[in-house]
């Protein structure tokens, strides 16, 4: 039994390169009107919620047509965005039960468990700005995990634990030297370049 192949947006997602997954599934809308290729409506939205574009995703859902509109996936899939749209942090405790109680299509799985893991990170990021201390159960219930999964996640993130209790610290923002470093050379070498024609 050989291996199924691996399709362009496969590679994107394995990159992680979610712009470029995006603007695949974009561009097979555009050309898909009038012709035989079927558009990737489902991991669009996916890839819309992953990235937290809501907007995004709100804007799929009305130009898709009626009757994709009536499948349970599409259904589903704007449940998840509503909440995501709507951000409460009720809503929000929702959205992985939500996600993991419903049966998705083998081709969508992979999708799936990223947009959790997204969304996890997320929450953590969250828990660790707005909490000093946690219970383990509520940091349990927020993930959507086992207390052994949820404590290795927050172990190496340097938060204290103890018997019952989480005690959070800020996740900083990853920093980005090299894209400012890179931004100041293309300045710099704009500047130059239009000192030079003038």
């Amino acid at each position: 039994m050989s291996k199924p192949k691996k399709t362009t947006i496969d590679n994107y997602l394995e990159k992680k390169d979610f712009a470029k997954a995006i603007k695949f599934c974009e561009d097979i809308e555009a050309i898909s009107h009038g012709t035989d290729t079927k558009p990737m409506f489902h991991q669009q939205i996916i890839l819309y919620l992953i990235t937290n574009d809501t907007i995004g995703a709100r804007f799929l859902y009305k130009r898709l047509p009626t009757e994709i509109k009536k499948t349970k996936v599409i259904d589903k899939l704007w449940e998840l965005t509503k909440i995501m749209w709507n951000s409460e942090s009720g809503g929000m405790l929702e959205i992985i039960p939500s996600i993991n109680n419903f049966h998705w299509p083998d081709e969508l799985k992979n999708l799936i468990n990223i947009l959790l893991e997204e969304i996890r990170q997320r929450m953590l990021k969250l828990i660790g700005s707005g909490y000093s201390t946690i219970s383990i159960s509520s940091l349990t219930m927020y993930l959507g995990l086992t207390d052994v999964d949820a404590l290795s996640i927050v172990k190496p993130l340097g938060w204290k634990v103890t018997k019952d209790f989480v005690y959070p610290q800020p996740i900083p923002k990853p920093k980005k030297v090299e894209e400012k470093k890179d931004s100041l050379v293309d300045l710099t070498q704009f500047i130059m370049a239009f000192e030079k024609n003038q």
